[in-house]
């Protein structure tokens, strides 16, 4: 199927991932690397909101917000939010931003 993100992916800013693409384009692609995360538990295309819940090796399990912002020069930025769903301390959100865009990439997202 070729490769996973023929687009640029860079995190711009600690939860901030750029990817370049339009939001209708990311969108397939983030459902894609949700699934090798976690399962995705809430998707709102037309919003640009997707929740996935991911278990975390050391942390709790934990709701990833995704929101999608289209930029006009033709690239979408992705903010990641991390919300414990239990107990304890929710891992860093750069952290699981940093992993999405290794996922993205279409590195393997477990080493």
């Amino acid at each position: 199927a070729g490769p996973v993100m023929p687009v640029g992916v860079e995190l711009i800013d600690g939860e901030t991932i750029a990817i370049g693409a339009p939001a209708l384009e990311v969108i397939p692609m983030l459902i894609e690397a949700a699934h090798q995360l976690g399962e995705i538990s809430y998707l709102d295309p037309v919003v640009g909101l997707l929740e996935v819940i991911v278990e975390f090796v050391g942390a709790p399990t934990s709701s990833v917000v995704l929101t999608l912002q289209g930029r006009a020069n033709g690239t979408t930025e992705v903010f990641c939010g991390v919300e414990p769903l239990s107990g304890g301390d929710a891992p860093d959100a750069t952290a699981v931003a940093q992993l999405l865009v290794r996922t993205l990439k279409g590195e393997d997202p477990t080493t």
